[in-house]
């Protein structure tokens, strides 16, 4: 298992005024967490025997598919929609924002973070349920809020956003 120290190593959600994740609870608990013992599945350093319950808004730590689909890395991972065996959202980093597709997480200390960090909106991808580990915490309702609005503005065109340079090709 891979380590990240966005996250709280405990599991818990450090503090977050929101239920405990017991009113999601399948069977079981692991680390703070909850779980169904439907899968096995062996990947990485982990062997696991169990799916994580988890909801949107929750973050996660989870095995996030590098964009090049060459390998992974075990990171914190915001859901954002749930396609059956897989959860469909976005990876956090440490970093502060370094572009307009990276979103602040005010209160990261409510979502169980150890350290500021930013929602990487650009990087979207599944991650399969039976890579997550654990559930980390719930974003907040204002986080909540300003991710909701920047994915409905950042995806609100329905064309492509003109390339920055001409470069000049002509189709047949």
């Amino acid at each position: 298992m891979g380590s990240n120290a966005l996250f709280d190593s405990t599991g818990q959600n450090g503090g977050s005024t929101y239920p405990a994740h017991n009113s999601h609870t399948l069977t079981g608990s692991v680390k703070g967490s909850h779980f169904s013992p439907a899968l096995t599945h062996s990947f990485g350093s982990l062997h696991t025997e169990r799916i994580i319950a988890a909801r949107p808004f929750d973050i996660v730590h989870a095995e996030v598919p590098f964009s090049n689909c060459c390998g992974s890395k075990w990171r914190p991972f915001l859901i954002w929609r749930d396609f059956g065996l897989d959860w469909w959202g976005f990876p956090l980093t440490k970093h502060d924002p370094r572009n307009r597709y990276e979103i602040p997480v005010a209160d990261w200390q409510l979502a169980g973070l150890r350290r500021p960090g930013s929602v990487r909106m650009a990087a979207a991808c599944p991650v399969a349920k039976e890579c997550v580990e654990y559930v980390i915490g719930t974003i907040s309702k204002r986080d909540a809020a300003m991710i909701v609005a920047y994915f409905g503005d950042f995806f609100e065109t329905g064309q492509p956003e003109p390339m920055e340079q001409d470069m000049g090709l002509t189709f047949a």
